[in-house]
């Protein structure tokens, strides 16, 4: 998260707007990512659900809060006020979705960590091996168990 957070201020420094997109999609999809990775497909589909759910039902919250106090009427400038008040929600959102994943759902289960020892633990590995030079040969196996 510290790295996404950091790129946030290449689109500004660039001028591309349409690099906020990178920054945001590490957000939404980095969590969920890593929880798919260890296994966990359900939680990682939930923190998805929760990142969307969050993040929209803040950025509705933004919108109506700046608009509120009938900034978003009529006029020239009648959109900007909704739309900067629904990005600085999703925003919050998206990053109190994280902070939620981080505490309470990013967790490894310890006996789920002690079944994963044991079963590396009872691996058997079989290699075979040879070797042929002018002085000697050897042909033989090699194990760890």
């Amino acid at each position: 998260m510290g790295a996404s957070s950091a790129f946030f201020v290449v689109p500004f420094a660039t001028g591309d707007t349409l690099l906020v997109g990178v920054p945001v999609m590490s957000f939404v999809f980095g969590g969920p990512i890593v929880h798919f990775a260890h296994g966990r497909i359900g939680r990682g589909f939930g923190v998805l659900g929760m990142h969307f759910g969050i993040a929209t039902g803040s950025a509705l919250l933004g919108a109506g809060l700046a608009c509120a106090g009938g900034r978003c009427g009529s006029g020239e400038f009648s959109g900007v006020a909704a739309f900067l008040g629904a990005a600085a929600g999703a925003s919050l959102g998206l990053l109190a979705s994280n902070i939620i994943d981080v505490a309470a759902l990013a967790y490894t289960d310890p006996q789920e960590e002690r079944k994963k020892v044991r079963e590396q633990a009872f691996q058997l590995s079989i290699v075979p091996q040879l070797s042929i030079s002018p002085d000697h040969s050897f042909i033989g196996l090699a194990g760890t168990f």
